[in-house]
Order: structure tokens, then sequence, then C-alpha cells
């Protein structure tokens, strides 16, 4: 099943929503990301570099603390699903919760 290029969702080959790129077809999940795709293709399609984590968790004081994280890049309240499930899964984070219309995670 092809993935969305801009919010990696899993997207059937059976959309109307895809894009012909450098011979290569291209599938999407809405208008917005085709859109986003069509303005700047290399975008999305350059690696991203992923964050180094240390391989134990790191203790800073035994305390917890609230952060609000701006994030960018978002397109549909599928991306911030998927933020949201990714930072669930970082060691040392208890909960994080992400607002799609207002562009962060806390």
């Amino acid at each position: 099943m092809p993935v969305d290029p801009v919010c990696k969702m899993m997207v059937s080959e059976d959309t109307d929503l895809k894009y012909d790129h450098e011979g290569k077809t291209y599938y999407f999940c809405n208008p917005s990301c085709l859109d986003k795709f069509k303005v700047e293709p290399r975008k999305f399609l350059e690696p991203v570099l992923e964050p180094v984590l240390p391989k134990e968790p790191v203790a800073l004081s035994g305390k917890t603390a609230k952060l609000s994280i701006p994030i960018s890049g978002m397109t549909c309240a599928s991306c911030a699903s998927t933020v949201e499930k990714a930072l669930n899964t970082v060691p040392g984070v208890t909960s994080a919760a992400v607002n799609f219309a207002a562009d962060k995670a806390t």
C-alpha cells in the first residue's frame, strides 16, 4: 500500500488523489497533501534525519516537566495523530497530546 509522502499516511492506490513526478506516481490522503507536494515535491522526497535518542532513559532530577513544543508541517488530523503516537513512544515521555489546530504538542 502506498504512503502519502507529505503526512506518511497509508493510502489506497484506488484514490483519485495522485500525482506523477519524475516518472513515479505518488498517492495522497487528501487534497491539501497533494497541493503541498505539487508546490515543493523535493521538500517531501529528501531524506529526513532522525533524532538521536539515548539508549537508556536519562534521569534529570526525578521530577516531571510539562513542555509545549511547536509542530509544523501537519496537514490533517491524521498527521497530528501520527505525531502524537510517535511522541508517546519516546523514552521519558509520560504523556503527549498534539493539537492540530494550534500546531503544538504538550
